[in-house]
Parts: C-alpha cells; sequence; structure tokens
C-alpha cells in the first residue's frame, strides 16, 4: 500500500505534499508525513495516551501551518509521539460580532476563519523502542498550500479532492 504523502527535497530543509479526498483526510495526511520524518517507523509509537489538539487560523493555507505547529509542539515540548488521529474537523467559523453591535447583529464583520481539530493518541517518546531522525525546528510559510484538485488530477476512484504542502525548519 502507497503512503498517502511525499517527502519533499528542499535546499536546506524538508518537506512534505499529500492528498486526501476531503480536507481532514488530507491535514491528517500531511500530519503523518510530518511524523514519519521524525520517526521512520511510526508502527512503533503505542496510543497509550490522548491529547486533544486545536489550531486557528484566518486562511487555510495558515490553518495548516497551524495544525502542523500543534504536531511539532507535542513532540518538542511535550516529547509526545502520535500514533493516531481521530475526531478530525476542519471548518470555516463565522466571523464574530464586531464593537458596537447590537441585539446579535454585528456592526461589523471581521474575516472570516478556519479551524481545525482532533484526538491524537500516542506515547511520549522512548529512545529504547523509537528511532528519531529528522529534528523539526518550525513550519514554514514558504511554499505552504491548500489547493482543491480538478478532477482530472484525482484517480480514478472518483471526483476532485484537496493536496496539501508545507516545507519544514530542520
Amino acid at each position: 500500500m502507497s503512503r498517502p504523502y511525499e517527502v519533499l527535497e528542499h535546499t536546506a530543509d524538508v518537506g512534505v505534499r499529500a492528498r486526501g479526498r476531503t480536507l481532514e483526510e488530507t491535514f491528517v495526511n500531511m500530519a503523518a508525513g510530518l511524523m514519519s520524518l521524525v520517526v521512520p517507523d511510526p508502527e512503533s509509537i503505542r496510543a497509550t495516551e490522548e491529547r486533544r489538539i486545536e489550531a486557528r487560523a484566518p486562511d487555510l493555507e495558515g490553518l495548516l501551518v497551524a495544525w502542523l505547529s500543534e504536531f511539532v509542539y507535542l513532540i518538542d515540548a511535550e516529547r509526545f509521539l502520535v500514533a493516531t488521529i481521530e475526531d478530525v474537523f476542519v471548518a470555516s467559523c463565522e466571523p464574530e460580532a464586531g464593537p458596537g453591535s447590537k441585539r446579535g447583529r454585528p456592526a461589523s464583520r471581521g474575516p472570516a476563519s478556519w479551524t481545525a481539530g482532533a484526538v491524537v493518541r500516542g506515547e511520549n517518546i522512548d529512545v529504547a523502542r523509537h528511532q528519531l531522525d529528522t529534528e523539526i525546528k518550525g513550519v514554514s510559510y514558504h511554499m505552504v498550500k491548500v489547493e482543491r484538485e480538478r478532477a482530472s488530477e484525482t484517480d480514478s476512484a472518483g471526483g476532485a479532492g484537496w493536496v496539501a504542502q508545507a516545507i519544514f525548519d530542520i
């Protein structure tokens, strides 16, 4: 079975490109690609603990950077490796009412925003069992992309899907 992502070579960094039938599947595949850079054998990660992640941004590209940054935080700050990602949502949010709104009607509307979240399961890094490879320092906006593919660009399984990519600072 082929991986749902591909690793992108970059001059000084590394990136991932992933596809999915939905935004949720695409975001999960991007996170799987990131985790594969950190732990080349993701089967070595046990799903023994649970965390909830949430990200928010004014656009889809920013949301992807924020989403992936949550995984970098889990790895770097909490020393937590992700084995599974469940209950994923990616949604556009209505802007909140601005100052001066009356009876719930916004006086001025801010820009729409996007939010994503999930429940992730995994475990703390165990250097005896986890072979760590690439240290990801951050997620770059350089070459970040989230786009809907045209139907002709997808496989014969049907319909248009999504493609995303991001570059990671290493």
